[in-house]
């Protein structure tokens, strides 16, 4: 199968060429070529930064430790170096404290706090302004809200939530701020909300039922997403230059969303279960897609605007649906299935785009339509059953290549290939 592809993209790179230098084409009858050579324009996957280590002035200093129900305590800081303390919990020390109030806010440099939270219906709210500062909340039962916001540079949060029904929340207005987000159980929400430049987001759900959400505005964000468990939804928003996306979901009906709008963006999006979507939106130049699914019933999306960009999706399973939308120039597009009932379906509008479907198995469609000049399309087809597949492929310009390789083993496959323009070339295998 590998030797395939490589052979029919060899075609359909060598049939380029011909057109580019003659008005004639020349095909090759055993039609066999349609390689990966494309990896330049490949991205390699970035990779999260690691926080510095952190110091703690002790000018000031304030610790607070409540035992028992429906409590509240005020912390309210203005200096440098002020550290702050907040403990809740129940009678005996070790017990559940519900219904308790934690209000810390700190004004100035080296601030630092801490809250810990043990019990049901608790809340928690740090507010932090200028240099250098760090948050931490710890709540563990159910009901709960924890909230940091930080303002202007180098601060980072942290928030750690244990039980059900928990809302977790970040916003932080600056340059070089972390953020980190865990919540153990099920029906939480977790929200990050980061403006300016080299932010950095961290979101990991265990349970069912579970919402992410990471906003980010500026350039260089990072931000990772990790899910465990069904019917959780996870969405990235990023607006600027240098993002990069990546979302990991194990369990069935699960949705994971990215949009993103700038320049040089990276968005990765893994699932693994079955009736689970995936859909990721780039706009503007550079863009690199990757989707991976393992189960069935999946729903693969990829939509790109502009040039240069790269989607690729794998599916592995049966009923499967994979889906790209490029439109501009340079763009190219990878789509492979491992399984039966499968549809690929991929749309180009633009010039020298390229477009490669790979499937494996029974009763599978395949369908590539590109709108320009200078395109290329490659389907190869594996059928181990006797099982008929289908391929179509329509183009639409002048000096476009079609390449076709499909294999049976008893019934027949189809394939239908439609060009409109001139110096267009074809060649179908069919065994």
């Amino acid at each position: 199968m590998k030797k395939q592809i490589l052979l029919m993209v060899a075609f359909l790179f060598a049939t380029s060429m011909v057109f580019a230098q003659s008005p004639t084409a020349t095909l090759d009858d055993d039609c066999d070529d349609c390689s990966d050579g494309f990896s330049e324009k490949s991205k390699t996957k970035l990779t999260k930064k690691t926080r510095t280590s952190w110091t703690v002035a002790t000018i000031n200093t304030s610790e607070v430790e409540q035992i028992g129900f429906h409590n509240d305590v005020v912390v309210d800081q203005d200096g440098e170096g002020n550290f702050s303390m907040i403990t809740q919990q129940g009678e005996d020390g070790t017990g559940v404290g519900d219904h308790n109030d934690a209000d810390v806010d700190q004004d100035g440099d080296f601030n630092y706090s801490v809250v810990l939270q043990q019990g049901h219906g608790n809340d928690a709210e740090v507010d932090q302004d200028h240099y250098r500062n760090y948050a931490e909340i710890f709540q563990n039962g159910e009901h709960n809200d924890a909230e940091i916001e930080q303002h202007h540079d180098d601060n980072y949060a942290e928030q750690y939530q244990d039980g059900d029904d928990n809302d977790a929340e970040i916003d932080q207005h600056g340059d070089d701020n972390d953020a980190y987000q865990y919540q153990d159980g099920d029906d939480n929400d977790a929200d990050i909300e980061q403006d300016d430049d080299d932010n950095y987001a961290d979101q990991y759900q265990d349970g069912d039922d579970h919402d992410a959400d990471i906003d980010q505005h500026g350039d260089d964000n990072c931000a990772f997403q990790i899910q465990y468990g069904d019917h959780n939804d996870a969405e990235i928003d990023q607006y600027g230059d240098d993002n990069y996306a990546e979302q990991d979901q194990d369990g069935h009906e699960n949705d994971a969303e990215i949009d993103q709008d700038g320049d040089d963006n990276h968005a990765e999006q893994e699932q693994d279960g079955d009736h689970n979507d995936a859909d990721i939106e780039q706009d503007d130049d550079d863009n690199v897609a990757f989707q991976t699914q393992d189960g069935i019933h999946n729903e693969a999306d990829i939509h790109q605007d502009g040039d240069y960009n790269y989607a690729e999706q794998e599916q592995d399973g049966d009923h499967n649906d994979a889906d790209i939308d490029q439109h501009g120039d340079d763009n190219v597009a990878f789509q492979s299935q491992e399984g039966d009932d499968n549809e690929a379906d991929s749309y180009q509008h633009g010039d020298d785009n390229f477009s490669s479907e790979t499937q494996t198995g029974d009763d599978n469609y395949s369908e590539i339509d590109q709108d320009g000049d200078w395109n290329l399309a490659c389907v190869v087809q594996d059928a181990s059953s006797p099982f008929t597949n289908w391929s179509s492929i329509t183009q639409t310009g002048d000096g476009n290549a079609a390449a076709v390789n499909q294999t049976a083993t008893i019934s027949g496959n189809t394939s239908t290939i439609i060009q409109t323009g001139d110096m267009n070339s074809v060649c179908v295998n069919q065994i």
